[in-house]
């Protein structure tokens, strides 16, 4: 697969009306006759999200089009912000930007990691994205609990969704402000719209992340 189309290629460029992010468990339920119930995971959990976009003008409507069918091109990936929010809840005008954070270390569950290289008292909250550069490909992590650097910079082990993954590992780089991840388009379900009173409107589609 080749290289994924920056932000300003693609994802930048749309005006999102809806958008339905998940995060789904790929997992087997098994039951027992004596009513005991197992659930055993059956690979890694990828962000998946439908979108719809605005209707747009003739004009800007054919030029989404245009992106569209490009995007979803066989082998064309693209990277995503999240539409919840690309910022950190406690720093919405991003001034971390910039900064060299890195993964500072990992639980041994692989459920926690702690950040490294944050202003002292920087704050992160629940809720907050964050993600981490595994050889290029970007993982998209959110958090499922916050804190505070200290005077070093370091936070405490922080709780967050998916589980990291086997290759990431603590001095990785951490991107805050704009976090991304890799994705392609299911060419099942791309509507690409329709014409009508000088207006595009019903264009739809569903992003899948991938780590490849």
């Amino acid at each position: 697969m080749s290289a994924p189309l920056p932000l300003a290629d693609f994802w930048s460029g749309l005006r999102i009306s809806q958008a339905e992010p998940v995060l789904p468990e790929v997992a087997e339920v098994s039951r027992t006759a004596g009513g005991e119930v197992t659930v055993s995971s059956l690979g890694a959990s990828l962000w998946r999200c439908a979108i719809s976009v605005v209707a747009e003008r003739v004009d800007e409507g054919r030029a989404l089009q245009a992106l569209l069918r490009k995007a979803k091109r066989t082998g064309t990936s693209f990277l995503v912000t999240p539409v919840e929010g690309a910022v950190p809840l406690r720093d919405p005008l991003g001034t971390i930007a910039g900064a060299a954070v890195s993964v500072g270390s990992i639980s041994t569950d692989r459920l926690s990691l702690a950040l490294a290289g944050l202003p002292p008292s920087y704050t992160m909250s629940v809720g907050d994205f964050v993600s981490i550069d595994v050889g290029g490909i970007p993982h998209l992590h959110q958090l499922a609990a916050g804190g505070a650097a200290d005077a070093a910079g370091n936070t405490p082990l922080l709780e967050l969704a998916p589980a990291i993954r086997a290759n990431v590992t603590a001095g990785m780089a951490v991107t805050l402000v704009n976090p991304t991840f890799k994705a392609i388009i299911d060419p099942a379900t791309v509507r690409e719209g329709r014409f009508a009173r000088a207006n595009l409107s019903g264009v739809q589609f569903t992003l899948l992340q991938t780590l490849r």
